[in-house]
């Protein structure tokens, strides 16, 4: 293996000319999450071809990483990847939209391997051991050191042995294809748009009236406001408990930031003019000081509520329950979760049967079917007729 490390745009052309003629690459991203600066960044772009290990630096000054878009983007070619969910949430919000992912991770889990990292895949699969210790390094920062390269071409260049180990067992235990549906669910996904900073979670609500709620959350979106402008990553510009101590005592506010590093927001000249605004914004919008922000169900609610509970909990245990227990018998707990787990069942029970695939839906209707459990009113009538004969798991 030939490890290049790519600073440039015509570099990166030349690495094009011979990525565009192979029938598949491996390919992992290092970035950061406000971690060390601020926001979702892209850090690093590792590929491997069998031939090269291309280290793709997107923070280099004369490199566009755009030019490498059309190759992710193109649909002959096959991206073997692991765990790829980030990485495809980052690369969405930069305009990229890769197409024909082999993601390791979902095939090992239909193949019924523990959940777990790429290290204990290929500790397992191929006795190979991979030293992590550089996986939360800066990967910001330039120069990166020969310890990260090193790290990070080592991420990457045992993918495609790993995948010929797992097709091979895919094949050998007819589930080819439903890797294959899989991981062309991918193609359908689009990230774009969406907010890579969730910085707010309904659970911040918890234990905090209406006024005291808009002081929070105001605070932590003056707090995103500072981190973008500084770059500095959210954590460092303000501790979120000290925010929600603020918004519970918002008169207090002299007496906080003693605590080593949390003293720098409050020093700001704009914080308590802010937090004035802020205040009268709930004031004028009459937010109680001792109603909680959460709202309370009625008893109504709550009845109707635990009535659908109920409901639900009957039927997964009479329909679902037993073709989840012979899925594991014949395909082990681990594959159990993503052919019939719960969000399957949830699915099915609320009648929103194409957020599954076809695999599943044959699967569960061929259950159904030996178990002598009606299906009918999950299932439609295309669904639940599928031969006792059709070959389900061909590849």
């Amino acid at each position: 293996m030939q490890l290049k490390y790519i600073t440039t745009s015509p570099e990166l052309n030349e690495s094009l000319n011979h990525l565009i003629n192979v029938p598949s690459f491996a390919i992992d991203l290092e970035f950061d999450k406000n971690r060390y600066a601020y926001g979702f960044n892209l850090c690093l772009v590792q590929i491997y071809s069998g031939e090269y290990c291309y280290l793709i630096d997107p923070l280099a000054k004369d490199l566009d990483i755009g030019l490498l878009f059309p190759l992710l983007e193109n649909e002959k070619i096959q991206k073997v990847v692991f765990s790829f969910g980030e990485d495809l949430r980052l690369l969405h919000s930069l305009g990229c939209f890769p197409r024909n992912l082999f993601d390791l991770a979902v095939a090992a889990k239909l193949l019924n391997y523990p959940p777990g990292s790429l290290a204990a895949l290929l500790e397992e699969t191929l006795k190979i051991q991979l030293n992590k210790s550089s996986q939360n390094s800066n990967w910001l920062r330039r120069p990166l050191s020969e310890k990260q390269l090193s790290y990070a071409s080592r991420d990457v260049v045992h993918l495609l042995k790993l995948h010929k180990i797992i097709v091979g067992e895919a094949v050998k235990n007819k589930k080819l294809s439903w890797i294959k549906e899989e991981n062309a669910g991918f193609d359908k996904l689009s990230f774009a748009g969406l907010e890579n900073n969730n910085f707010i979670k309904n659970k911040d609500k918890v234990g905090l009236t209406e006024f005291e709620w808009h002081l929070f959350k105001k605070l932590l979106f003056f707090r995103e406001e500072v981190g973008e402008k500084t770059g500095k990553p959210s954590y460092q510009v303000a501790n979120k408990e000290l925010l929600k101590e603020i918004a519970l005592q918002p008169d207090k506010i002299n007496r906080r930031g003693n605590r080593k590093g949390e003293q720098k927001i409050l020093h700001l000249g704009a914080f308590k003019t802010h937090l004035k605004k802020f205040q009268a914004e709930a004031e004028n919008l009459n937010l109680s000081h001792t109603a909680p922000a959460i709202k309370p169900l009625t008893k109504e609610e709550a009845m109707r509520q635990r009535a659908e509970r109920s409901k639900a909990e009957q039927i997964k245990k009479q329909f679902f329950k037993p073709i989840q227990s012979e899925i594991i018998k014949e395909h082990g707990e681990h594959a159990a979760t993503l052919i019939l787990g719960n969000r399957a069942i949830a699915a099915l029970i609320a009648g929103e049967t194409e957020q599954l695939k076809d695999y599943q839906l044959k699967l569960i209707a061929n259950y159904g079917r030996r178990l002598r459990i009606d299906l009918s009113r999950f299932l439609t009538e295309q669904q639940s007729v599928y031969s006792r004969h059709q070959k389900d798991n061909t590849d």
